[in-house]
């Protein structure tokens, strides 16, 4: 056999190694970021303003741990709350801000094994604005001061008349912006029933209102 022929054969031959094992290169890529056949079915779900559960099924022999954050290049272990049934794996997390994109990814480790799931993400609802404890008092004949709170920070107005239909003046306000709100009337008739009505507007442009 000449030396053509001999290495026409070597490259048959190294071709036909190529196409029966195409992967052989990178079959131990696992935990790159790109996805892995250990961590499957992960997603986020009852998302609120402040709340999120993650879920995954991993693989047998592997534990999984959760990192999130607002950064996709900065995320941080979860210290929440893990249970588990068979293999899929749920985290609590919470504390987090309303409407807000967080990223996640789902690591398992197995002895020396490491793998990676793709980062998601999910993004928090907003918060609904909530008035309460709305109270006048030091009330006289002529004068009434307001105290109302909201359920975090807020700019609101109390609006006030003799018609509820038409409530067409307007408390002087006295503390506002945050979660606790006061306002006062005056001028008013005596022996006359008032009505009023609070409204309340959030950063995030959400709307209360309360009526009395």
């Amino acid at each position: 056999m000449n030396v053509r022929r001999k290495l026409g054969l070597c490259v048959s031959v190294l071709l036909i190694m190529m196409s029966l094992f195409p992967l052989a290169a990178g079959a131990a890529s696992g935990g790159n970021g790109k996805g892995s056949k250990v961590i499957v079915q992960l997603a986020a779900s009852y998302v609120t303003a402040f709340e999120a559960e993650i879920t995954a099924v991993i693989g047998k022999g592997y534990s999984p741990r959760l990192y999130i954050g607002t950064d996709p290049a900065s995320l941080t272990l979860s210290q929440g709350k893990v249970s588990r049934l068979a293999n899929q794996y749920r985290f609590y997390v919470t504390d987090l801000k309303p409407q807000t994109t967080y990223y996640y990814q789902v690591e398992a480790l197995s002895g020396k094994k490491t793998e990676k799931s793709k980062v998601q993400t999910f993004t928090t609802l907003q918060e609904a604005l909530v008035i309460s404890g709305i109270q006048a008092y030091s009330t006289n004949s002529t004068f009434t001061k307001f105290e109302w709170s909201t359920n975090h920070g807020a700019t609101s107005t109390l609006y006030y008349g003799i018609d509820p239909s038409t409530l067409d003046q307007t408390a002087a306000t006295a503390q506002d912006g945050n979660t606790l709100h006061l306002a006062y009337a005056d001028q008013l008739k005596p022996g006359t029933t008032y009505y009023y009505q609070v409204v309340a507007k959030d950063d995030y442009g959400n709307y209360a209102e309360r009526c009395l």
